[in-house]
């Protein structure tokens, strides 16, 4: 097998991943589907609005959407992995509703779950190729993910070894203020200001323990919720002026860079 390699195939809008290198999902920390991530291997810390992980082989991370992540690694082309990115639907609903709980990291999953992305890993291997067909491959994932979920309702993760340390309060009570207030005009300096710590101290602490800028944070907390106002109808003038933007320029070119797409194109994508 190459020494980078991805496989990718779908199933209606839900996407099955095999891959190992570099995260095409850079720069993506919000995301409006539910991701589910068997790590193969990685090193490196994976950052969320409340906690910190460290990364380790075979760990399973649940990811909902719209909640935020970031990951850091050591040495991203290493980084392998089973990916499943799942939005929301009536299918599914049941399910996710009794899984997708807020982040929750896995650090030894079961016997059985490990199988299950073993059943996926070789879903894209050559032998598979040798004997089925690509519609065979959609219906063995399709079965991972039902029996994945399934049994993901009966399991729970295990507490997280890393310790806490005191910025995460600092950390908290910026996210909360950004939550309540990102509809105004407000940027680093205003929420530290908010927080009485200097500039300084704020942005360390966040880069350090969430992996990215307030700036940045605050930029895509306002792009997801202007892209859920658009897919639920609004206008894309409604959208930028109810989640923060100073001016229609700036949102435009942030939101097609995010999005790959005009605001003005109402798109259902991952």
């Amino acid at each position: 097998m190459e020494d980078v390699f991805s496989y990718h195939t779908s199933s209606g809008n839900i996407g099955f991943w095999y891959s190992k290198g570099d995260s095409v999902m850079r720069g993506k920390e919000f995301h409006t589907y539910h991701e589910i991530l068997y790590i193969h291997r990685a090193r490196g810390a994976l950052y969320t609005e409340t906690r910190q992980f460290k990364l380790a082989s075979d760990m399973l991370i649940l990811i909902p959407k719209e909640t935020f992540h970031s990951f850091v690694f050591e040495n991203e082309r290493e980084y392998t992995r089973c990916r499943i990115a799942l939005p929301e639907s009536e299918r599914f609903s049941e399910l996710c509703q009794a899984c997708m709980e807020g982040v929750q990291v896995f650090f030894v999953p079961s016997d059985g779950i490990c199988a299950l992305f073993s059943e996926m890993t070789g879903a894209f291997s050559a032998d598979f190729d040798k004997f089925y067909s690509e519609s065979d491959r959609v219906l063995l994932l399709e079965s991972v993910l039902i029996r994945l979920l399934l049994a993901l309702k009966r399991e729970k993760p295990c507490p997280n070894p890393e310790k806490e340390d005191s910025d995460r309060a600092l950390i908290a009570a910026a996210l909360a203020f950004i939550g309540e207030n990102y509809t105004k005009d407000i940027n680093v300096e205003s929420v530290a200001s908010a927080l009485y710590v200097s500039r300084s101290k704020l942005s360390h602490s966040f880069a350090a323990k969430l992996g990215i800028s307030v700036h940045r944070y605050i930029l895509d907390k306002r792009l997801l919720q202007a892209h859920l106002m658009i897919k639920n109808g609004s206008t894309p003038g409604e959208a930028c002026a109810a989640t923060g933007f100073g001016d229609y320029s700036s949102f435009y070119r942030h939101y097609r860079n995010r999005y790959g797409h005009m605001p003005s194109e109402r798109a259902d994508k991952l």
